[in-house]
């Protein structure tokens, strides 16, 4: 399969590269446009009105200087025809209102906006073992292996929380509706001589309404949850159904009913 690979925590973060060396031993070919350094919490942003730095790093890996918008752009121009657009794995949890916030969801929307099948990918962890990132990057494998590109529906993104836990490889999935708050509370700390400010996140304390993404990645749950942009409302209803009928599937083949 032709695949693009891109990310918002930079071409060198280990969930983006753990993810890489997954594809490669199932044979697709890849395409990676990431960026230089961490670009979280661009959402859909992207760079006008100036240049920004390209880096050729192999033939199919590239590093920018701009978004993980602009990646995707630059990737449809140097790979015009993919099968799918893969944004992850990042580092922490992109559920509820944090979609709204995260780089990783923003650069799937941009490729569903070309009517390619799109997924952001996230783990519930800011500092993630290789461990877990490998059982991700082997599960988005077997996934796509399995046929869940076909089970997507044009202009939507499936974005996918996985849960920390050690056994992600049999976890249940679940197709679950967005929080409707994130999993971090997102803090601006201002430094002792007030000239300096730095967003700290914290994990929220809030609790997550049964059936939504949060609640499932707290109950050990890997989450699918369908998104539209505004220019592609309406599909929801429909793709969420194409989604569930895959996932039934491969939750029954696991045996995890």
């Amino acid at each position: 399969m032709n695949i693009i690979l891109t990310n918002d925590d930079g071409v060198h973060a280990q969930g983006l590269q753990t993810l890489h060396q997954s594809l490669l031993k199932g044979e697709h070919q890849v395409t990676i446009v990431a960026p230089s350094s961490q670009r979280s919490a661009a959402s859909r942003s992207f760079t006008l009105h100036f240049p920004y730095d390209l880096k050729t790093l192999s033939p199919n890996i590239f590093a920018t200087g701009g978004t993980p918008a602009n990646c995707v752009m630059l990737a449809l121009e140097l790979n015009r025809h993919p099968d799918v657009i893969l944004s992850g794995v990042n580092h922490g949890a992109n559920v509820g209102a944090d979609t709204e916030y995260s780089g990783t969801v923003g650069a799937a929307l941009e490729g569903a906006k070309h009517g390619i099948p799109a997924f952001s990918l996230s783990l519930a962890a800011l500092d993630p073992s290789p461990a877990l990132l490998a059982q991700c990057g082997l599960l988005a494998d077997r996934w796509i292996e399995a046929g869940i590109v076909l089970a997507t529906t044009p202009g939507t993104v499936v974005n996918i929380n996985f849960p920390a836990v050690s056994a992600i490889s049999t976890a249940r999935l679940a197709v679950l509706e967005l929080a409707s708050h994130g999993y971090y509370d997102n803090v601006p700390v201002v430094s002792a001589d007030g000239t300096q400010v730095e967003v700290v996140q914290h994990a929220s304390s809030e609790s997550f309404a049964q059936g939504t993404d949060g609640w499932g990645i707290k109950a050990g749950y890997i989450t699918l949850s369908v998104l539209v942009s505004q220019h592609a409302s309406g599909l929801t209803q429909r793709a969420e159904m194409r989604l569930r009928e895959w996932v039934e599937k491969w939750n029954s083949a696991m045996g995890v009913l």
